[in-house]
């Protein structure tokens, strides 16, 4: 028994000192790298599985389909920004817009309300985006279930 508790503290090393709380001590912040390896070591872990998603988002179209969103979600941002900036009070920063860009297309909520024509224009845009987003998604997953 003592043998194996030997090879578990080998194997593992790198486990055991990520989960010592050790940001009570300065001289240990090097150890913040085997946190990082610890993380490879799970990523590796579940590379089969990556693999799986990654094969079922190039069979199904779906990586377009996040590559458009994201794609509609930064340029309605930097639209809406160039817009609505100097005009509606409630945009203080380019980080207000891509919230406003985030929230619309992903929830359908529109938190800062558009002043001008064209961020109301946008808004739509997006929310048609995000709409047209979840359909495919729904519309691929129920076609999987099926």
């Amino acid at each position: 028994m003592e043998k194996d508790k030997w090879v578990f503290i080998k194997e593992n090393w790198t486990d055991i000192l990520a989960f010592i709380p050790i940001y009570y001590f300065r001289i240990f912040r090097f150890t913040r790298l085997i946190r990082l390896l610890r993380l490879l070591k799970i990523l590796a872990l579940f590379r089969k599985y990556l693999k799986g998603l990654f094969k079922f988002l190039l069979e199904t179209h779906m990586d377009q389909a996040i590559g458009i969103l994201l794609f509609a979600m930064f340029c309605g941002t930097l639209l809406f920004y160039s817009t609505e900036w100097g005009v509606n009070p409630s945009l203080k920063s380019l980080a207000d817009s891509l919230w406003h860009a985030i929230t619309t297309t992903m929830a359908g909520e529109v938190i800062i309300a558009p002043i001008t024509f064209y961020g109301k224009l946008i808004t739509i845009l997006l929310m048609f985006v995000g709409i047209t987003f979840f359909w495919v998604f729904n519309s691929i997953t129920s076609i999987m279930v099926c």
